[in-house]
Order: C-alpha cells, then sequence, then structure tokens
C-alpha cells in the first residue's frame, strides 16, 4: 500500500463530530444539556433529549435500519433521522445505553446548523487544515446515501 491509498472514515467520524460538538460547547454556542428539539424543532423531539445523551448514545432514539436505505436515492440528514423514529422503537431518554448512528446523524446536522457551515467545511476548518491533513476530503453532498462512503482520504482536491 503506497502513501497515496485512499481510505474511507466510516464510524470514525463520530470522533471528529464530538470533538466538533465540544468545540462548539467550548464556544458556548451549545451545552451539554441543551434540548435537541431547540435546534430540530421540526422533528418534535422528546424535550428531554440533550446534546450530551446524543453524544453518549443515552438519547433513546432507535438506530435506523441499514439495508432500506442502501439504494441509490440520496437521503437527507433529517430524512435519515424520521425514517428511523418511523422504523424503531424509541425508549426513554436517559434510561438505557444503545449504539445508535442515528445519534450522530443527528450531531452533524446540529453542528451544520448551529455553526452555520456545512459541516464537512467545518470539519476540514477546525480540524484538518490546523493540523496540516491536507489530504483529507469528505464528500460534500447536501443530501446522503447510506450505502455510499461518506469520508476518505484523498491524494487529489477536488475528488469523490
Amino acid at each position: 500500500m503506497g502513501t497515496n491509498a485512499l481510505f474511507r472514515f466510516a464510524s470514525c467520524t463520530k470522533i471528529l463530530t464530538a470533538a466538533a460538538v465540544l468545540r462548539l460547547i467550548q464556544a458556548r454556542q451549545i451545552a451539554l444539556d441543551s434540548p435537541v428539539d431547540e435546534c430540530l424543532p421540526e422533528l418534535r423531539f422528546d424535550k428531554r433529549i440533550s446534546v450530551g445523551l446524543l453524544l453518549s448514545h443515552r438519547s433513546g432514539l432507535p438506530g435506523y435500519p441499514t439495508m432500506p436505505l442502501v439504494s441509490k436515492q440520496r437521503w437527507s440528514r433529517v430524512e435519515i433521522v424520521e425514517f428511523a423514529l418511523q422504523h424503531g422503537t424509541p425508549r426513554v431518554p436517559g434510561s438505557t445505553w444503545q449504539y445508535s448512528n442515528t445519534n450522530f446523524v443527528l450531531l452533524a446536522e446540529l453542528i451544520q446548523r448551529i455553526s452555520g457551515r456545512e459541516y464537512s467545511a467545518y470539519l476540514r476548518e477546525h480540524f484538518f487544515q490546523p493540523l496540516g491533513m491536507n489530504q483529507n476530503l469528505r464528500r460534500q453532498r447536501r443530501a446522503l446515501s447510506i450505502g455510499d462512503p461518506g469520508t476518505r482520504l484523498c491524494p487529489r482536491r477536488g475528488c469523490n
């Protein structure tokens, strides 16, 4: 394998997403106990679901089943969450730990809405560029396809 090999970030983006959320908390743009429904009112979440519960996989939100979502269709983050809510059984927020990608899909959307920057641009500006990680490029899309790699290393600027 050479130095220009490409790798999917996949769930490694959760680490960057959590770091980005903590950066927004440090900047006092949001708090760990901030209710998620304040930023995403259209989803009408239980008011007990906080940023901290999303980060710790204790929100009670169901994960989304991947098989129906793996398709050529593009799904926005909000559509993915709506799908998870329609096809899963929510639990009482804070009552139990349950690994759920839905939590981090929501956190990525929160980062974008709170910062006013595309999620990928926020990561690039606050993490990749300051660290000299210039071969990192997250696909820039307005909508996501669960079956596609969302993030990968890229040897040249602008490749997808």
